[in-house]
């Protein structure tokens, strides 16, 4: 490698650095799972409703990576359609603390459904569209540096934010901090997209493909879809694999309900924002380094399992605190938050991994895909449900069913049949 490459690698490594931390940071200061949800709540918007805000973003994301493949693929300019998606969500949640800030009840209710699917279909293309301008910029070692060092500065920028914005807005009502902590978010997005400029322009691949007329019409997907289905449903993996993917959508599917019962209890309260959003910080940033260490010893299925454990554990605590009142209530939500995101980052990376000890090479695209759409009408369905229960009776009920569903995963997860040859214990 000539020195000419080594300092343009590292040009771009520190660039990147920087545009990812940004963006990390400001992820958690406006996160759709926790920030969202305890906003909405805290703005008396039906319960119903905010349950439904993260089906709404996922199924958008997943259509945005059903449809558009072939176009992301053929954007030329990569560099501006990476800055472009970064600066749209900074736009969303600009519109969404805006109608908070001056509009009403249905105007808030309105921008947050609308501005979670437009989130959730822009970062599906911010997704796509950096993996694609990462494999071009960094050498394989850089880009590993870049996920680890990237977690860790993003999360220590929102600690620090976090504090600094608790102090500076102590005298504010609670309205108004939680619209600068948006505000601050926004302010992040939008230096991240700038500083993406700052990479070397990058000119599409002369044997790119251009998108093929009608080739992602629906018709054509379905069909597609239905055909992989059949093929894949007799293969025992498969069906294996996909009984425990579903069930860890309870430990998913739980952080928007833990930020529902907190903003229920604290949602007019100086502190109770900020304590989730240290709770979240110090989640990003220890989590990698637990579940890499639980990953050493236990393999991949053993970090499935115990994530769904600490996430059953967490849900007794806040159930059992929520009716017998043991303790500051404000302590229990942000420890049970900061426990619960440890487990989904947890069954996140680590499912993921399974499935690639599991899927034949000749079936990992097709059976990614399948699984994927699945888990996602069905995460549509249970939400659904999720929702109903908590507006009808109480939140914490749908928490119950989430933490039984979470240790069924983990009892299902070591029975299965879904652990690698290579990480079966001795008996």
């Amino acid at each position: 490698m000539t020195l000419k490459v080594i300092i343009k690698s590292s040009r771009n490594y520190f660039v990147l650095v920087i545009q990812n931390s940004l963006f990390k940071a400001g992820r958690i200061l406006a996160s759709p799972s926790v920030v969202l949800t305890y906003m909405a709540v805290a703005l008396d918007q039906p319960v119903f409703l905010v349950a439904l805000l993260i089906p709404i973003r996922k199924t958008a994301g997943f259509s945005v990576s059903l449809f558009s493949a072939d176009f992301v693929a053929s954007i030329d300019r990569r560099i501006f359609a990476l800055a472009l998606t970064v600066g749209s969500l900074a736009a969303c949640y600009a519109i969404i603390v805006t109608s908070v800030v001056y509009g009403g009840s249905s105007a808030v209710a309105l921008a947050l459904m609308f501005m979670m699917f437009a989130i959730g279909s822009m970062e599906q293309y911010q997704s796509l569209i950096a993996s694609d301008v990462l494999g071009d910029v960094l050498h394989t070692h850089d880009r590993k540096r870049l996920q680890y060092s990237t977690l860790t500065l993003g999360g220590l920028s929102a600690l620090a934010l976090t504090w600094g914005l608790h102090v500076a807005t102590s005298d504010m009502t609670p309205l108004n901090r939680h619209a600068i902590v948006m505000f601050t978010a926004v302010l992040l997005f939008v230096v991240s997209a700038v500083s993406v400029l700052m990479l070397p322009k990058l000119e599409k691949s002369s044997t790119t493909q251009s998108p093929v007329a009608g080739g992602n019409s629906l018709k054509l997907v379905a069909t597609q879809f239905v055909r992989n289905l059949m093929r894949l449903l007799p293969m025992p993996w498969f069906r294996r694999y996909m009984i425990v993917r579903l069930m860890l959508l309870s430990v998913g599917l739980s952080v928007p309900f833990y930020a529902i019962l907190a903003a229920l209890s604290h949602g007019t309260t100086q502190k109770g924002l900020t304590s989730l959003l240290v709770a979240a910080a110090s989640a990003n940033l220890i989590a990698g380094q637990v579940w890499g260490f639980v990953g050493r010893y236990l393999g991949n299925v053993g970090v499935i399992i115990m994530s769904s454990l600490l996430a059953a554990l967490s849900g007794f605590i806040l159930i059992t605190n929520h009716f017998l009142e043991l303790t500051n209530s404000i302590l229990v939500h942000s420890v049970t938050l900061f426990t619960i995101s440890i487990a989904a980052q947890g069954v996140s990376a680590a499912h993921k991994l399974v499935f690639l000890d599991l899927a034949p090479k000749d079936e990992r695209v097709a059976g990614l895909a399948v699984s994927k759409a699945i888990q996602t009408f069905f995460a549509v369905g249970v939400s659904f449900i999720m929702a109903t229960l908590a507006h009808v009776q109480h939140v914490v009920w749908s928490i119950l069913f989430l933490m039984l569903l979470a240790i069924l995963c983990a009892v299902v997860s070591n029975v299965a049949g879904i652990r690698p040859q290579a990480e079966e214990l001795p008996t």
